[in-house]
């Protein structure tokens, strides 16, 4: 388990899931490093939702954000594929969705958030389903 979820999240299993749908405008990244995110009405046409969120593993503090997938396991398991279609409301509707992980600072904390896209642009509404409470 995770621990206790902290803001907006709920417990889900071993990560934690967002309680109400988190939608994102596009990531930027600059020499390998993320820039603050900029929140996005789900409502309204986005690039990026989250799935899914855990602490930041250890390992992953000093990496290269670009970088983070390929080379920390535990970024690559808590971002899965697998996950991704676990919390999607149609999987086959987000089997090509691109991943991306991105650590958030949460009230002192090193979150991992995981997004995902579609690679056909934007989209409207929420695809994943939020966690139980």
């Amino acid at each position: 388990m995770p621990g206790a979820a902290p803001g907006t999240f709920v417990t889900c299993g071993t990560v934690f899931c967002p309680a109400a749908p988190m939608c994102w405008h596009g990531l930027v990244i600059i020499l390998g490093r993320g820039e603050p995110l900029s929140k996005a009405d789900c409502g309204r046409d986005h690039f990026w939702e989250t799935y899914a969120a855990a602490p930041l593993p250890s390992g992953a503090v000093d990496v290269r954000q670009d970088e983070l997938m390929d080379t920390v396991p535990a970024v690559a398991e808590i971002c899965s594929a697998d996950r991704l279609a676990e919390r999607s409301k149609d999987p086959s509707a987000t089997t090509d969705w691109s991943r991306e992980p991105w650590p958030i600072e949460v009230n002192g904390v090193w979150l991992l958030y995981c997004l995902a896209g579609g690679n056909d642009g934007e989209t409207t509404g929420s695809v994943f389903r939020p966690g139980a409470t």
